[in-house]
């Protein structure tokens, strides 16, 4: 088996590392700079890779956004300058390197359910909370893509004439329990990371705010466990760190609200599940 280059792309930073057995042997982060534009974005990129691809000859891409994986072209990127980018045939031309990319929040399922908390189940939801609601849908041990867009379970409707949405429309899982909607329902922009600090410290505010955050969540997760019944739902990403205030009222919308109450629920297990499971895509 061969090591293998992953990349996780992110709009802050850009993760790479020589990924062997599930394990990453060495790790970089770059700076992603979206707001410089395009050619930084990309430059960038081609850096990471370039710190690292005289240890293999596979490359695989983790990236945010709407990915043709098959001709490996980014459809849509919100945060980042890059649609309509071929990573694939840019990464052949530049370091003749085997390369292929999908979506972000595949990746992190891929690596969860190769090596984390989803190894050795068949089928598996991956959801990952942070600045949008990603997910990935493993099924008989594949990432199911639909005709290419599916599990966009973050923009699944909890209630219709909801809150607004980055998307622009109303009611999605995401605009309860990304940052924004975090953010608004306690008053400040002030990050969630800080919003967990407080709860923390008892502040009571806050910790009203995770509980909501579970209540929304749990709703989300019930339509997720009756679309799919999956063998378990792994939960990562930044927010998902104040697990212990949101947890609590996450399980207990979904044991009141689940039709199927003994699907397994818990958080992720590794550290760079994205860098992992691009890594996975050429492995």
């Amino acid at each position: 088996m061969t090591p293998t280059i992953g990349l996780d792309i992110g709009g802050t930073y850009i993760k790479a590392g020589i990924v062997y057995k599930g394990r990453i042997l060495r790790k970089i982060s770059v700076p992603t700079q979206a707001g410089e534009g395009r050619e930084r974005v990309i430059r960038n990129i081609l850096a990471s890779i370039a710190k690292l691809h005289d240890k293999t000859t596979r490359v695989g891409v983790g990236c945010p956004g709407s990915i043709d994986h098959k001709r490996g072209m980014v459809i849509a990127s919100t945060n980042l300058p890059i649609a309509g980018i071929n990573f694939p045939e840019l990464i052949k031309k530049k370091f003749n390197l085997l390369a292929k990319i999908d979506n972000d929040a595949n990746c992190f399922a891929l690596g969860e359910f190769s090596h984390g908390a989803g190894k050795g189940y068949k089928n598996m939801v991956g959801i990952t909370m942070g600045t949008g609601i990603g997910s990935g849908v493993i099924i008989n041990g594949e990432v199911y893509r639909g005709r290419n867009r599916a599990a966009e379970l973050g923009h699944t409707i909890i209630k219709y004439d909801g809150e607004k949405c980055g998307c622009g429309k109303k009611g999605h899982v995401e605009a309860y329990i990304g940052t924004k909607g975090i953010q608004k329902r306690f008053g400040k922009k002030i990050s969630p990371e800080e919003i967990y600090k407080l709860a923390s410290k008892g502040n009571k505010k806050a910790i009203k705010v995770w509980e909501d955050t579970g209540y929304y969540l749990g709703i989300g997760i019930t339509n997720i466990i009756h679309s799919f019944d999956p063998d378990i739902i792994v939960i990562g990403g930044n927010v998902s760190k104040a697990w212990k205030f949101f947890s609590k009222s996450m399980f207990e919308t979904v044991k009141k609200n689940s039709l199927f109450t003994r699907t397994p629920i818990v958080r992720a297990r590794l550290e760079d599940a994205g860098v992992i499971g691009a890594a996975e895509l050429v492995r």
